[in-house]
This record gives C-alpha cells, sequence and structure tokens, in this order.
C-alpha cells in the first residue's frame, strides 16, 4: 500500500462512511446504556435519614477550628467505641470511623458562632445517635485536653515549688548553724552581718515558696473556671421520613455524562476498528498461464 492510500484510508469521510454502524453505536446505545445504568442505580440506591445538631462550646477554640476537630480522627474514634458502632454495623473501628467521616458534614452557621452537625446514614437511629455523640465526645476530648494542660502546669509549679523549698530549708540551716557557733546576738561584728545577711536570704526564700504556692493555687482555680462547656442549641432527633437526594440535577449531570461519553465513543470507535480491523484490499484477477502442449 503506497503512502497515498495510507493516508487516504484515515480521512474521516471514509472512516465514518466505512464504520457507520460503530458511529450510530456510540451515538446511541452507549448513551442508553449508561443512562439506563445510572438511572437504575440511582432508583435502586437505599434510601438515608438525616439528623442535625447545632451546638456551640463556650471558652473553647474558635468555631473554624471546632468544625475541623468534629471530623477528627480522635474524636470519631471516641464516638465509635462509645456507640459500640463495630458491633452494630459488624465493621472494625477503621471501618466504622470512615463511614461516620464520608456520611457526616458540619459548618458554621452563618452569622453566628453555632456549629450545624449533619449526619445522613441508612437507619435513622444511628444517624440520630451519631450526630448527638459527636459534640459531647468533642466536649469530652477538649475537656480532657484542658485538664492534661492544667496537671502539666501544677506539675511545673510543683516542681519550682520544691527546688525553692530545698533553698529555703538551706538558708534556714545556714542560719542555725551561724547562730550556735557565733551566738545570737554574735559578738563579732562580722558575725552579725553574715547571720544579718543569711536571716534576709531565709525569708526571701520562704516568701518565694509562699509566693509559688499562691499561683500554683490560682492556676488551679483560674483553669477550672476556663473549662470548656458545652451548649446544645438543637438536639438531632430521629427522623420519621428518609432524606431524598435531589433526582433532577442527578439525572441531568447523569445524561450529559453519557452524551459526553457517546460522543467520545462515536470519534474514537471507528478509527479503533479501522486499525484492528483493516479493510481487505481486493486485487485484480490474474488470467490464467496457458502452456502449449
Amino acid at each position: 500500500m503506497t503512502a497515498p492510500e495510507i493516508h487516504g484510508r484515515f480521512l474521516p469521510s471514509r472512516v465514518y462512511h466505512r464504520w457507520k454502524w460503530a458511529v450510530r453505536l456510540g451515538l446511541l446505545v452507549i448513551p442508553f446504556l449508561i443512562l439506563l445504568s445510572g438511572g437504575l442505580s440511582l432508583y435502586l440506591s437505599p434510601n438515608k435519614y438525616r439528623s442535625t445538631t447545632l451546638f456551640s462550646i463556650d471558652q473553647g477554640p474558635p468555631p473554624t477550628e471546632l468544625v475541623q476537630l468534629v471530623k477528627s480522627r480522635n474524636i470519631l474514634d471516641r464516638t465509635t467505641k462509645s456507640l459500640e458502632l463495630h458491633n452494630r454495623w459488624n465493621v472494625d473501628n477503621e471501618t466504622a470511623q470512615t463511614i461516620i467521616r464520608e456520611n457526616t458534614t458540619a459548618k458554621i452557621v452563618p452569622g453566628t458562632e453555632l456549629i450545624e452537625v449533619t449526619v445522613t446514614l441508612i437507619k435513622n437511629t444511628d444517624a440520630r445517635d451519631i450526630a448527638e455523640s459527636l459534640p459531647r465526645n468533642l466536649h469530652t476530648d477538649l475537656i480532657e485536653a484542658s485538664r492534661k494542660e492544667t496537671q502539666a502546669k501544677a506539675n511545673e509549679i510543683a516542681s519550682l515549688i520544691e527546688r525553692s523549698a530545698d533553698t529555703a530549708r538551706e538558708t534556714a540551716a545556714v542560719v542555725a548553724n551561724l547562730e550556735k557557733v557565733h551566738g545570737a546576738p554574735p559578738a563579732d561584728n562580722a558575725a552579725a552581718t553574715m547571720l544579718e545577711r543569711a536571716r534576709r536570704d531565709s525569708l526571701l526564700a520562704d516568701a518565694e515558696v509562699e509566693r509559688l504556692r499562691a499561683l500554683h493555687t490560682a492556676r488551679l482555680t483560674e483553669d477550672i473556671d476556663s473549662m470548656p462547656s458545652l451548649r446544645i442549641h438543637s438536639a438531632p432527633v430521629m427522623s420519621a421520613t428518609p432524606h431524598s437526594p435531589k433526582m433532577g440535577p442527578e439525572l441531568n449531570e447523569l445524561a450529559l455524562q453519557s452524551l459526553g461519553w457517546g460522543l467520545l465513543a462515536a470519534l474514537l470507535l471507528p478509527y479503533l476498528l479501522e486499525l484492528a480491523i483493516p479493510p481487505l484490499l481486493t486485487k485484480e484477477a490474474k488470467p490464467d498461464a496457458v502452456f502449449d502442449t
């Protein structure tokens, strides 16, 4: 086959004329099959129930951070274990967390600091229980984090108190030793000066111990008063009717996708067939050779 013949073989007019049935298949059959299968999938998909709760947390992180924390791994783990979802759904803990994450939305109500959590699941009881449990587990997690921080600060101050108390005992021992050696008051002026300095150091050490103890008490009281508090503004209820997705937009999107795939198939399928199954080339039959006997 010569070069002009090869070039002419792949002309669109020739290819599409030669494979008319493939073009019709792409434009008609493939979109119909895609639309039919997608429509059946939407029709047969199980109904889901939706439960929504509104909450806020006073003296806690900002709402933008709370929205991120609602679906964090730690909160999902708490929710899964508290509701024993792995037993309800007969799945492992990781799968249960994934199901919650994929079926839960959290957002800030515009113009407020309220957090809206929505859970959409096949069982209405599961949707209600999870929507109720997520804010409470988030609050519990924040309380425990605040307590750990408070305990860490208390341990740090307690360590400072212990070191200051050791210093106070050492200075008191110096004072007692000076009084024992030089008397109280000492007759020597130099010894009297040393004793006066030692007494002043002892008083300062005792004052530092008292200051740190007061700071420790104030810190504990302040942290207790500033613990995050949960406020539920709208408790979730068990949905009586299933949440129906918007079938119209989904069908329109499905129709556009089916037409797109059909057009692509109509454009590409003839060329693929042309490459895979080249047309038979006819050759002129040569006359039989005549042999003289």
